[in-house]
């Protein structure tokens, strides 16, 4: 694609560096043959991807790389290389020798070449190009020719099919001068019959070739013979070719899909998945098998398929990666002595696989060739191929072999597998690696001994090792190795050494083995201290060898005192290696257990003090392990008679053991030796038990005998253990100690520290403190208030001595309030600018402790309080009632409530009511109350009077008794006032008040004016300004003074006010109801 796009930089040393440096005026023609697939077509190095070069057309086309490009492609299957592909509108036109699901075909087979010498379509186009005229005929007119006389695929055209029709093939294969022959039919006629009798398919062609070249061979010639090999292994990595395809879509649908397998391998499905089919296809390459195999290319469709039934590219992968341990496993009629000379490719491919995946991701790929089905016999032929006798296999399979022990779950198969006393039988594998450690092959040589390493890493591996019975030879082979001049042989027979050391078994075998004096030697002589490995492991071998008393007269005995001695000096003395030091400090101390060994450490009394400032030396490295494995080696030497001496040959010891102390205060097994080591090399008297001399609730006070034993005293201090816990440390012979748990027990010992150490501990003495005191909380303050709510806090006291804790009591004004675990409530539903008490205290199971209090005033209302009310109508039995917001309303406003003389009469959200049913002539007080999310807040009261009642003494006759002259009823005017008129709803109904009247004779009638008043009647008039005016006097035949009934209207907040003129309802309207109520 570099070539097509002109990138010369990055084709720099690749072939011949030449790309196409072509522009907008230039006409392309490209020509391609070689193998192909669905989806791609292959190079002699790497494959091309049909949406790789559909993506590369298309940028050709934006970088205006071409004017117009003809595109001829000779492959299998070539047609799935554009088919939906490339488009019809950017000037290329294109012809593919098959469609996208069959192949192309070989011709033109020539004996003396013994070859084909071209593919069907190739030959007809270029044949057609050599007789037509060129300059006259198009390329339409070439496609259909060649589609015609090619009888062995379906030829196909794509892209700009207009292209092919209006422009000439000279204007893209060139304008040469052509010879024209009359008989060019003729023979075009006789080369076709020649395509039609010898075109083979690509797939084919190699077996056709062979089987041609056997056909001509002589008969028992030797050349015949390695033909008929020849096809047999064509024919036979064909059929491993087809099995291994088939066993990666079994394997793959077995994860998903497991009914799909026929219909993929059958059925070649129409590629759209482009990017799974390429991922899959470039794994296939890397795991499987070589993609210029034009076999596997004709099988790629089962993959192409796979892709197309909806599996995920990872799940193929799967696939793909199990498919070549498959490999491994016994082909069948495989004889037992198979010897592995003539393993096919297949094999050797899986085994190079298998070594590549490793070196990638060891841990991945161990787990999942655990994870096959058979792993059992895999496993077997991979051991078998140690068996070879060619060095790679041996080198690769123990390569393989010893990754998969070095798993613990692969050593456990590897051991549950070749333990089996059957199996040993048939495949010694202890045996075999043996022999392959004396192998010429270096490498052979290293993972022989490595697998023999790691498989001794488990006490299984090292019994299977060490009770086999060619121990001795192993042995023997382990000493031999330790000569090698490769280190890392060297090292990988050191460690084989120092794990069969690890059982006494072991130890036994090489002390009493029959070339025992050879091999201590020799282990002594190449301590080599720059090889660290080597060093570690020889070390190591040394102090499990020298353990017991017999191990240690073998080594004096055949190594003798000075150069066993020297040896360990030389590992400790130069050697700053932590591992090496720290095996080394082991010998040491395996030597000194024993009393023949600390008496040979004596005998060489000069090395031996060298020996142990080496030891001290290594006391300052920074490794935890080698600091306590040197304190262990001294440990063991004081342990000995006389040992103080020598040990504190240096009067430094105690010095670096109390920093290592100071140093290594986290590791307790270094705490532990170091005191250990301490009282070894100064014993120190042991102080008397302390006494008690007074106990309370949360401290005690402590008194102890003096340090005896020294003249200053300024030079003693006493530390202090309360529950094995240093407390303090003092130069007094008394303390108190506070902040103790009330009701507890507790233990005290105390110990003397002087210029040369700590002494041990005294006695405990024990005691019991008393019931606990309980405190108080601690800065009870105010975070924040608000005109209804006060936040508090405080800061717990020490509680650690109070277990009886239960929580804090908030009292509010003496008033038990909350009860709270935490250290802070929000006191709420206060009053505005009000002063409260509150007090907190500790509650405990044992009751209640001090309190503290603070006083805490709420906020002031300020501006959020509401103005007084205000009356716009006041009756004898009625006020409508007006109010406004606050012009700061603290928090969000929920609603309001009216109180009537301390009586709720209302709450909503209006700002006006009209309350009824009142009594005349009474004085009410009217307060407003704003409710908000902050609380409530009232305004000041506003009073007012009731009208009287004019007609409540006058006297009323009866509507049936004629007034007379003394006792006609004087009809006084109504006064009455006007206001602004509300406009009604149609659910607003009309309050009726009783209109009473009495005649002369006392009888009281009472009217009610009807229920349902007449269209013709007009209500009242309401004006909005308050004033008293005369109402007109009822003349009718019958005269009753009628109160018009009061109407209780609820007014909308944004209603409109009208004016109606006053009017007096006419009493003739009235009678034909009131008649009916008398009758």
């Amino acid at each position: 694609m570099h070539v097509l796009l002109g990138e010369k930089d990055a084709l720099n040393g690749v072939g011949s560096g030449k790309v196409l440096e072509s522009g907008p005026d230039d006409n392309v023609f490209i020509y391609f043959t070689d193998h192909g697939a669905v989806g791609l077509v292959a190079f002699p190095h790497g494959v091309l991807h049909a949406k790789q070069l559909n993506e590369t057309i298309t940028k050709m086309y934006t970088q205006k790389k071409y004017k117009q490009m003809v595109v001829y492609i000779e492959a299998c299957e070539s047609g799935s290389m554009l088919e939906d592909l490339l488009p019809d509108n950017i000037n290329v036109y294109a012809t593919t020798a098959s469609n996208a699901q069959e192949s192309s075909y070989a011709c033109y087979y020539d004996s003396k070449r013994k070859t084909y010498l071209g593919d069907v379509y190739s030959v007809v186009w270029m044949e057609d190009s050599d007789a037509e005229k060129i300059d006259q005929e198009t390329l339409n007119q070439q496609y259909l020719v060649t589609q015609a006389k090619t009888n062995t695929s379906h030829v196909m055209q794509y892209g700009d099919l207009n292209l092919g029709k209006t422009h000439n093939v000279s204007e893209f294969q060139g304008a040469t001068k052509q010879v024209y022959r009359l008989n060019h039919h003729s023979i075009k006629k006789h080369r076709n019959n020649l395509l039609r009798r010898d075109a083979v398919p690509t797939q084919d062609v190699r077996i056709a070739i062979v089987t041609r070249r056997l056909a001509a061979a002589e008969d028992n010639s030797v050349e015949k013979q390695k033909l008929e090999r020849e096809l047999a292994q064509l024919h036979s990595d064909r059929s491993v070719i087809t099995s291994r395809i088939h066993q990666i879509a079994t394997l793959a649908l077995s994860i998903n899909r497991g009914g799909y397998l026929e219909l993929v391998t059958e059925k070649r499905m129409k590629l759209t998945r482009y990017d799974c089919y390429q991922s899959v296809v470039e794994r296939i390459g890397e795991k499987c098998f070589d993609l210029q195999n034009e076999f596997v290319l004709n099988k790629l469709y089962i993959i192409a398929n796979l892709c197309e039934i909806g599996l995920f590219d990872l799940t193929i992968h799967q696939a793909v990666d199990q498919n070549y341990f498959r490999r491994f496993q016994r082909i069948e009629n495989e004889q037992e002595t198979l010897t592995f000379n003539r393993l096919n490719r297949s094999i050797r491919h899986a085994l190079e696989y298998f070594i590549d995946d490793l070196k990638q991701d060891q841990i991945q790929t161990i787990e999942r060739f655990l994870n096959e089905d058979s792993i059992d016999p895999i496993l077997v032929f991979i051991v078998r191929l140690l068996f070879s006798e060619e060095n790679c296999l041996c080198v690769n399979s123990a390569y393989v072999i010893g990754s998969i022990v070095e798993t613990e779950t692969g050593l456990e198969r590897f051991l549950l597998l070749f333990n089996d006393n059957s199996m040993s039988k048939t495949i010694d594998i202890i045996e075999r690696l043996c022999q392959l450690m004396l192998n010429e092959d270096f490498d052979c040589v290293m993972n022989a001994t490595g697998i023999l390493g790691t498989i001794c890493n488990s006490k299984e591996g090292r019994d299977l090792v060490i009770n086999h019975l060619c121990i001795t030879q192993l042995i023997s082979n382990i000493s031999f190795l330790l000569n090698s001049n490769n280190s890392w042989i060297t090292g990988n027979a050191a460690l084989v050494l120092a794990r069969i050391t690890i059982e006494e078994t072991g130890c036994q075998m090489i002390l009493t083995h029959g070339n025992h004096h050879e091999i201590l030697n020799k282990i002594l002589s190449i301590l080599n201290v720059n090889d660290f490995n080597l060093s570690t492991n020889l070390a190591f071998s040394i102090a499990r060898l020298i353990e017991q008393e017999d191990g240690q007269k073998c080594f004096i005995d055949n190594c003798g005192q000075n150069q066993f001695f020297e040896a360990l000096l030389n590992m400790l003395e130069i050697n700053v290696h932590k591992d090496i030091n720290k095996n080394a400090c082991y010998a040491f101390s395996c030597l000194c257990t024993t009393e023949y060994g600390y008496e040979l450490c004596i005998q060489s009394k000069r090395i031996f003090q060298r020996i142990l400032l080496a030891i001290e030396k290594i006391l300052e490295s920074a490794n935890h392990e080698t600091v306590w494995f040197a304190l262990m080696c001294l440990t063991s030497i004081g342990k000995h008679e006389g040992a103080t001496e020598y040990l504190c040959y240096s009067k430094n010891l105690w010095k670096l053991v109390k920093r290592i102390q100071n140093k290594w205060t986290d590791i307790i097994e270094i705490q532990n030796e170091s005191q250990l080591l301490w009282y070894i090399i100064y014993p120190l008297l042991k102080p008397n038990r302390p006494r008690i001399e007074h106990c309370g609730s949360t401290s005690v006070d402590l008194s102890w005998d003096s340090y005896m034993y020294t003249e200053d005293k300024n030079q003693i201090q006493y530390a202090v253990i309360l529950n094995d816990i240093l407390i303090r440390i003092t130069p007094e012979i008394k303390c108190c100690l506070n902040l103790l748990k009330p009701n507890t027990h507790y233990n005290v010992m105390i110990k003397y520290i002087t210029s040369e150490g700590e002494s041990a501990l005294s006695d405990p003495v024990v005691f019991q403190t008393d019931e606990e005191l309980l405190p108080s909380v601690i800065n009870l303050h105010v975070v924040r208030t608000t005109m209804t709510a006060v936040r508090i806090a405080w800061v717990s006291p020490d509680l650690t001595t109070c277990y009886s804790f239960k929580g804090y009591q908030i009292y509010l004004n003496d008033t038990e309030y909350e009860f709270t675990n935490d250290c802070g409530s929000t006191i709420g539903s206060l009053t505005v600018n009000t002063l409260y008490r509150i007090s907190v205290c500790i509650v405990t199971t044992n009751g209640k402790g001090p309190f503290t209090t603070i006083n805490v005033k709420t906020d002031s209302a300020g501006d959020s309080v509401p103005a007084p009310p205000i009356f716009s109508q006041i009756g004898r039995r009625e006020l409508h009632i007006k109010w406004h917001a606050p012009e700061v309303i603290s928090g969000r406003l929920t609603r309001y409530e009216l109180l009537c003389n301390g009586r709720c009469i209302y709450s909503g959200t209006n700002q006006e009511y009209h309350a009824i049913m009142l009594k005349p002539n009474t004085e009410y007080s009217i307060v407003v109350i704003v409710f908000t999310s902050e609380g409530r807040f009232c305004s000041r009261p506003a009073k007012t009077r009731t009208l009287k009642d004019e007609f409540s003494n006058s006297p009323r006759h009866s509507l049936y008794e004629p007034p007379t002259q003394h006792n006609q009823v004087k009809l006084k005017r109504t006064e009455t006032f006007h206001s602004r008129k509300t406009v009604f709803t149609s659910e607003q109904y009309v309050k009726k008040e009783c209109v009473t009247t009495s005649n002369s004779n006392g009888l009281v009638i009472t009217l009610n004016p009807p229920k349902h008043t007449s269209s013709r009647r007009i209500l009242p008039g309401i004006s909005s300004n308050l004033h008293r005016a005369k109402t007109d006097v009822i003349s009718q035949r019958i005269s009753i003074p009628l109160i018009v009934p009061t109407i209780s209207i609820d007014l909308p907040s944004q209603s409109k006010s009208h004016r109606h003129p006053t009017r007096t309802k006419s009493i003739e309207y009235l009678l034909p109801d009131l008649s009916s109520k008398f009758v």
